[in-house]
């Protein structure tokens, strides 16, 4: 089975730069093993509907990493990584 390509888009991004940035001050191994762990499961995307649809938002489906949920949609012939959101904190402050 190919992989799907993973393209990210620039808040996705920012979105990963943050978790690393919050984490690192605190240890640079788990900043480094959270990071990880979610790249690792954007790679696992196999085909375009492995994973859960958005229950707020069919467009999108999502990964959960940790206390991370990782959102994409689907375009052509790749998988957009839209966005990555901290399920810990207030779900409105969620946007696309």
């Amino acid at each position: 089975m190919s992989k799907t390509k993973v393209v990210w888009t620039h808040e996705a991004k920012r979105d990963l730069k943050a978790i690393k940035n919050y984490y690192k001050p605190k240890s640079a191994q788990s900043a480094k093993n959270i990071i990880a762990d979610i790249l690792s499961a954007t790679r696992e995307i196999h085909f375009v509907q492995q994973f859960q649809r958005e229950e707020t938002d069919f467009e999108h489906r999502r990964i959960i990493v940790k206390n991370y949920k990782i959102l994409y949609r689907i375009e052509l012939h790749h998988v957009v990584i839209v966005s990555i959101f901290d399920t810990r904190q207030d779900p409105n402050k969620h946007h696309l």
